[in-house]
């Protein structure tokens, strides 16, 4: 019988989770830039306004100190 080989697993390292989360910030300030720039549709702005809050939620709703070993 073949034995599976175990996988090393790991948690994000600090600077992993920040790189992360700046990316999530970029993404999130423009859509919130969208959202209130008035050259464009209400539908737009409206899906835009919406995107913004849940890239907003991502960084309240998910445990990152689990992620990270608790080092964020």
């Amino acid at each position: 019988m073949a034995t599976r080989k175990k996988q090393d697993t790991r948690t994000l390292t600090k600077k992993e989770a920040q790189q992360f989360l700046e990316i999530l910030e970029k993404a999130r300030r423009k859509a919130w830039k969208i959202s209130e720039d008035p050259r464009y549709t209400s539908y737009i702005k409206k899906t835009f306004k919406t995107i913004e809050k849940k890239l907003g939620n991502i960084r309240i709703d998910y445990y990152w100190g689990r992620m990270t070993n608790f080092e964020l």
